[in-house]
């Protein structure tokens, strides 16, 4: 008999169904299925349920195992697509890093096409210019050359590298030896031990028939006094004894002098050949003349020449502003001196040439340029123009000023008021030039 809710096949007509074959097979399998729905005992004595079982928890770890297969098989696809999806992004950086710099090229390259076509214009410029910067430049040659001749010289000191000084020719003179005046020519020293000689070399060698040469040292202890010793025979007088500066020196040195004419010539300093002889028979021939002074050389400490000054005519207004006058071609007569006091002014140390100068032209005297070079100016560290200048010199000038103009002038006045002396010395200059170099002046 079938279970309740299990349908069959139909019974055949005339057979018993529970004595049918077919019948017991189908309540066997029956048996059996509700014996492992129950959990029953199979006649061989397995449990149904259990095996049942065991094959579901095969089929599943089976199938876990596949979708773990596919799971890593899918990982490993997502690891392979980041790597290539990393490589792209690489590939797109350094494509995009290509592009910028493509386009910085470009711009480069069109920046530099720029300055070329700029340059390619300059170039046709100058091109077309050249001849006119040529001429240009022959212009300016010339007119520098012009400019380095023609450039003042007074008041400078170094114009030149040192070159073998041209000394003048002795000229015959008009004046006979017996009828020059007497000179009295004070030199006033102190440590000049290393020029002094060649200073007195200087004047004793011109043989002047009427010399008093007298040598005032203020008690030097570098070998001065030797050397005047072995001069004793030539000069008139010498002393070396401490004094209070180079003008009290000059002084000392004219109280005891008696010559008609009168200068004093610093122990560094240099007259040049025949400098004596023109100023005694220009003073012999020109009796109304009370002072007169040349033009100088400037020599280095080894007597090579570095420049020279080359005056024009005298002019007494520029000595209110300026002193141009070399002082080692100053010579001046004695009844001039002795209207002015008789003696230089001790309270200056530097311009104490230029305030007797001053002095000189207020007594109404008559001064006169000579054309020649008559003294040669030694530029050293220790010659007191270099040396004192700053400290003592421009304070020393101002003052001489103020006396005679009742005001302490600019550069700028100065240069403006010396203005027209400054270019008639440069026309003097540059004669002078082309004398020397075409042979008829030295």
């Amino acid at each position: 008999m079938a279970r309740a809710g299990v349908s069959g096949p139909a019974p055949q007509a005339g057979v018993d169904p529970a004595s049918a074959p077919g019948a017991a097979a189908a309540q066997t399998v029956a048996d059996e299925s509700q014996g492992a729905q129950a959990g029953l005992v199979r006649p061989d004595g397995a449990q149904v349920g259990d095996s049942a079982r065991g094959g579901a928890s095969a089929a599943e770890a089976a199938g876990m195992d596949a979708v773990a297969s596919r799971v890593a098989g899918l990982e490993a696809e997502v690891a392979s697509l980041r790597a290539a999806l990393t490589a792209l992004a690489d590939a797109v950086e350094r494509a995009e890093a290509a592009g910028r710099r493509e386009t910085e090229l470009r711009d480069e390259l069109v920046a530099k096409e720029a300055v070329i076509r700029e340059l390619d214009r300059a170039l046709r410029t100058v091109r077309w210019l050249d001849p006119i910067m040529r001429v240009h430049h022959s212009w300016v040659s010339v007119c520098t050359a012009v400019a380095r001749v023609c450039r003042p010289r007074l008041g400078r000191l170094h114009h030149h590298p040192p070159v073998p000084a041209r000394l003048p020719r002795v000229v015959s003179l008009r004046t006979r030896a017996d009828a020059m005046p007497s000179v009295s020519l004070v030199v006033p020293s102190y440590q000049q031990g290393v020029y002094i000689e060649r200073t007195l070399r200087s004047i004793l060698d011109q043989e002047y028939p009427r010399l008093d040469l007298r040598v005032q040292d203020g008690g030097s202890t570098d070998g001065t006094v030797a050397i005047l010793k072995r001069y004793q025979d030539r000069v008139a007088a010498w002393d070396s004894r401490p004094d209070a500066g180079q003008a009290e020196a000059i002084n000392l040195g004219f109280a005891r002098s008696s010559g008609e004419i009168m200068a004093w010539l610093n122990s560094d300093d240099l007259l040049l050949p025949g400098a004596l002889a023109c100023v005694g028979d220009y003073f012999a021939r020109h009796p109304k003349v009370d002072v007169v002074y040349g033009d100088r050389i400037l020599v280095n400490e080894e007597g090579l020449e570095i420049g020279r000054w080359i005056l024009p005519a005298h002019d007494d207004a520029v000595l209110s502003w300026a002193d141009y006058v070399p002082q080692e071609t100053l010579f001046w007569r004695r009844t001039l001196w002795e209207r002015v006091g008789g003696c230089v002014d001790t309270s200056f140390a530097f311009a104490l040439d230029w305030e007797l100068l001053i002095r000189f032209r207020a007594a109404g005297a008559r001064m006169q340029h000579l054309p020649r070079l008559l003294g040669a100016f030694r530029v050293h560290p220790e010659q007191k123009t270099v040396a004192a200048i700053d400290t003592v010199g421009f304070a020393e000038m101002d003052r001489i000023r103020f006396q005679t103009l009742g005001f302490v002038p600019t550069r700028v006045q100065v240069h403006r008021a010396t203005g027209g002396y400054l270019r008639r010395h440069m026309v003097a200059h540059l004669a002078d030039t082309l004398r020397r170099r075409w042979g008829s002046r030295p």
